[in-house]
């Protein structure tokens, strides 16, 4: 089932403007963020984040829960320390160890986005992982931390965040995003 899911994902245009999303799933508003207006940026442009290369249907059938995600690495202090880097004045001699931080960090990028449904899970690393992430220093088939923008799944992909965005979250986790194996989806 799951290689069917990500070969109509890939037959899906991600250059097509004109995609219908369904109702029932909630827009971001950015002026409904609680960021004050010098933090919160400008979004111009309504193209899609390019998630390619998708997993393989050999990946997506090895997973072991038969879930994944397109996101962040989120390990070794990152969510604290991009906080503290996006709010130098603030922040500046916090501990990265401080726990307080890491759901901070979470809702900042929530705030930032406009996406609530953007979630903190636990992911096994891969070597596309360490590959693409290479300020990864936990072992291939280790579990970490993972900022999940959304999951490879129809009418998640349908309704993915901007390039934009996602380029802005990159600049921020001073890293790229990557597909991730699930091994545990938490409430965060």
């Amino acid at each position: 089932m799951s290689s069917s899911i990500s070969a109509r994902m890939q037959e899906l245009s991600l250059d097509s403007g004109d995609s219908v999303r369904p109702a029932a799933t909630p827009q971001p508003h950015p002026a409904k963020s609680r960021l004050p207006e010098h933090r919160r940026p400008h979004f111009t442009s309504s193209v899609q984040v390019n998630p390619r290369p998708l997993p393989t249907p050999e990946e997506c059938r090895a997973a072991r829960k038969r879930c994944m995600y397109y996101g962040f690495y989120a390990g070794e202090m990152a969510l604290q320390k991009m906080l503290i880097k996006c709010f130098p004045e603030q922040l500046s001699g916090r501990d990265p160890f401080d726990a307080s931080l890491f759901l901070a960090g979470l809702g900042y990028v929530r705030d930032v986005t406009g996406r609530g449904d953007i979630g903190v899970h636990i992911a096994w690393v891969a070597q596309r992982n360490k590959d693409m992430v290479p300020s990864i220093g936990i072992e291939v088939g280790r579990p970490t931390f993972i900022v999940g923008l959304f999951p490879l799944e129809k009418e998640a992909y349908v309704n993915r965040l901007t390039q934009e965005m996602v380029d802005l979250l990159a600049e921020m986790f001073e890293t790229k995003p990557t597909w991730w194996e699930i091994e545990d989806l938490t409430d965060l």
